[in-house]
């Protein structure tokens, strides 16, 4: 690149120009977008066989809640699962695991 090319403001190389022996490379629209990662999404939980509407639709609200909380699917799936164990089945959990579940079940 020579001196003069450096001290003019105006000089605006365009892409498929050819300059100096070196063509410029063509770029896409693509190129020039952010990368933007997506936010998980909340999806809609089964309801399991033998499951009676009142608790599927417990341990659906638990999941909602959950996920708000920590925008994760698998996470939010498995709280609202031991939730319903505990709640309905008796089922017993470490004290600190059943604290966190517990904060999300549905306010009465």
């Amino acid at each position: 690149m020579q001196q003069s090319d450096l001290q003019n403001p105006g000089l605006v190389q365009q892409p498929g120009q050819i300059q100096y022996g070196v063509q410029i490379p063509q770029q896409s629209a693509a190129a020039h977008q952010p990368q933007v990662q997506a936010l998980p999404r909340m999806v809609e939980i089964p309801m399991k066989q033998g499951e009676v509407m009142s608790q599927y639709l417990v341990r659906k609200q638990v999941y909602k809640n959950a996920f708000k909380d920590l925008n994760d699917h698998d996470k939010a799936y498995c709280y609202a699962n031991i939730y319903a164990n505990i709640t309905f089945l008796y089922a017993k959990y470490p004290p600190s695991l059943t604290e966190k579940v517990m904060k999300y079940a549905p306010q009465a």
